[in-house]
């Protein structure tokens, strides 16, 4: 991948489009209505509220998140007569039959119905499903499900929730399409989830009917993100939602996500990897990625890509049975080598780097989140 900083905190685009006043109009009340259907409507009347309708119930509560707003607050402002109240919201929220994986899946169906008859022509744009995760800090140590997480962009440990996220870029658009939430139990059995013992038995706990959707979100807090992230990506496909490629970074590239993967037709993976100790083999040979990169250099001459500023070689060879190529690449200004790998064998290095700078979108998805919280227009559309 092209040298980039981790830290996102630079994109003035994001505050120039929450500041222009022409954008302004394109609300998220506007845009929320467009998503209104008959197969919405009748999924949404399945959910029960009080007192209001589960379409505005679930507008107001972006809102409220959006302009940084407990529900108590966002009632309040709207004087003496609420649309609802608290209770609406909190039933909504705590109701352990509401589906909101189904929710979101159901607006990217939408979508993808909504893009169809745009003006705006996609053509044979590349197609991609994207997978990251990102630190979620939490405040109360009473939390149901809390624990504490390493965050790798500052590198230190803090209170909070891991969110896996699978979204989709179609050549245009950059949708969210599925997520689930972590914990991280840890390897000190006297600090379980990072916590005193004391601390873990107080955090809160909820008896839920087994096979709701609530008691399966709360299974999914201890299950593996890999195995968490294979399943999302399997829901997606059955939903008919198509892609060429899965970006991921070098944490989610193992040998489970890429047998996985491998095996489905039409759909290849593109991720960096670890120069690490990963065995590949050629030849009857085997050796791990610094083993291959030395071969190159002996065997190979060394290609220089002007467009992308980059020495690289390529290899392809052999890991766990399956056949994947390897890209071996150094930028100016650099010491050290990277490691992207496909298991599209016919896959050029400028192409490689022009799709996997695609993945680039989850992380401005991140960051997106603070930049609006901080935006007056969405404070004003919150008590709207």
């Amino acid at each position: 991948m092209t040298p980039q900083t981790k830290g996102i905190k630079d994109l003035h685009e994001l505050k120039e489009f929450l500041q222009n006043d022409a954008e302004k109009e394109y609300s998220l009340v506007s845009l929320f209505k467009r998503f209104s259907c008959k197969q919405t409507v009748e999924l949404f009347q399945r959910f029960k509220t009080k007192g209001i309708s589960f379409n505005e119930a679930i507008l107001k509560l972006i809102l409220m998140t959006v302009g940084q707003m407990t529900i108590f607050r966002g009632i309040n402002m709207e004087g003496d007569s609420p649309v609802a109240g608290k209770d609406a919201f909190y039933g909504l929220k705590n109701n352990p039959l509401t589906d909101w994986r189904m929710i979101v899946m159901a607006m990217v169906i939408r979508f993808e119905t909504l893009k169809k008859h745009s003006v705006v022509n996609v053509g044979n744009m590349i197609r991609c499903l994207i997978a990251d995760d990102t630190a979620m800090q939490k405040r109360g140590k009473t939390l149901e499900g809390i624990s504490r997480i390493w965050d790798h962009v500052f590198h230190r440990s803090i209170l909070g929730f891991k969110g896996l996220v699978l979204s989709l870029w179609d050549g245009v658009s950059f949708i969210p399409v599925d997520f689930s939430l972590h914990n991280e139990k840890g390897k000190n059995p006297e600090k379980p989830f990072g916590l005193s013992k004391k601390v873990a038995r107080g955090r809160y706990s909820k008896k839920r009917p087994d096979n709701t959707p609530g008691s399966l979100r709360k299974k999914e807090l201890e299950k593996s993100k890999i195995t968490s992230l294979i399943e999302m990506i399997d829901r997606t496909l059955k939903q008919r939602i198509k892609a060429e490629y899965l970006l991921v970074d070098s944490w989610f590239m193992c040998e489970e996500l890429l047998r996985f993967i491998f095996e489905k037709p039409g759909m290849f993976i593109l991720g960096m990897c670890k120069m690490g100790n990963a065995k590949y083999d050629l030849e009857k040979k085997s050796g791990d990625s610094m083993h291959w990169l030395r071969y190159c250099k002996r065997s190979m001459k060394v290609k220089r890509s002007r467009k992308i500023g980059a020495h690289y070689y390529i290899l392809d060879v052999g890991y766990k049975g399956m056949q994947v190529r390897l890209f071996f690449s150094q930028y100016r200004n650099q010491t050290t080598w990277n490691l992207l790998l496909t298991d599209n064998l016919q896959l050029s290095f400028d192409e490689a780097i022009r799709i996997y700078q695609i993945r680039w979108g989850i992380e401005v998805f991140f960051y997106a989140k603070y930049i609006v919280m901080q935006s007056k227009p969405f404070l004003q559309l919150a008590v709207a």
